[in-house]
């Protein structure tokens, strides 16, 4: 009688164990961890607020794998609902920023509410992964000036985001409105940097744009290229020649902007 109490009252605690999830809790938790083990050249999105749930909008849009680290169980839920891979913990561990694969990571972006957060992560990741590139979140400019000083590849300030665009819609309602009507119709356009590495893309250089006939061949167009020397040549001519070091800004609809990639591609470049 008392063994057949004891297995009554294990099959009651397996029942209610079942009934709240614990199973199915547990086989999520090591399916993700399994996930996360395998994820490469990813990027890692530290703070799902506002700013936050743009960005993974943004990177899904264009097809890139992403893992949120929030630690408020309501904005993680929020991202877990909106079908993203998350890590609950605080993005200024080193432990959490491991097991969110950065040492595998493409990219960092640090859109935590406070500098002081921001700075700690930048400076993990830098240490974790140096050759991650950072994007950084500046509340204050005093922020954005550590953060720099600390190895943030890019800051962004959303204050100073918002006053230019409201400058340029204000000086140049036209083009504001081109580019939203882009971004919001059947085909988005988007902007691709591409660097000209001397080795892999000697057949390029010394070439001027129209030799190259990256427009014809692809679509896209080249809209500046920043040179080694830091000079921008803001819309460049068809016979602006392509130098050693030269880093293209391309625009074009994603399509394009993958046959530009496949050209330029080391690995499928056409030596001639």
């Amino acid at each position: 009688m008392a063994g057949v109490g004891a297995l009554g009252n294990l099959i009651s605690q397996v029942a209610r164990a079942v009934s709240d999830g614990y199973f199915l809790q547990g086989l999520s938790e090591s399916r993700r961890k399994r996930l996360l083990s395998r994820m490469q050249q990813h990027y890692i999105v530290c703070g799902y607020g506002r700013i936050g749930r743009q960005i993974c909008v943004d990177l899904t849009d264009e097809g890139a794998a992403l893992v949120v680290i929030e630690s408020n169980p309501d904005a993680l839920r929020r991202a877990q609902q909106a079908g993203y891979m998350t890590l609950q913990g605080d993005a200024t561990s080193d432990e959490v920023l491991l097991s969110a694969g950065i040492q595998r990571a493409r990219c960092i972006l640090c859109a935590l509410p406070s500098d002081a957060e921001n700075l700690s992560v930048v400076i993990s990741a830098k240490e974790l992964n140096p050759s991650a590139t950072i994007v950084a979140r500046a509340v204050s400019e005093e922020g954005g000036t550590k953060l720099a000083r600390v190895g943030a590849d890019k800051i962004v300030s959303p204050y100073l985001a918002g006053a230019k665009r409201m400058a340029t819609l204000a000086l140049h309602p036209q083009v504001v409105d081109f580019f939203e009507a882009a971004s919001i119709g059947r085909e988005r356009f988007y902007i691709e940097e591409f660097l000209l590495e001397p080795g892999a893309h000697d057949f390029l250089l010394q070439k001027s744009i129209a030799e190259i006939q990256l427009r014809e061949r692809t679509g896209a167009f080249v809209v500046a290229i920043r040179r080694r020397s830091n000079q921008i040549v803001e819309g460049p001519s068809p016979d602006t020649r392509l130098e050693p070091g030269d880093l293209l800004i391309c625009m074009g609809t994603g399509e394009q902007l993958r046959k530009l990639t496949h050209i330029l591609l080391p690995t499928n470049l056409e030596r001639r």
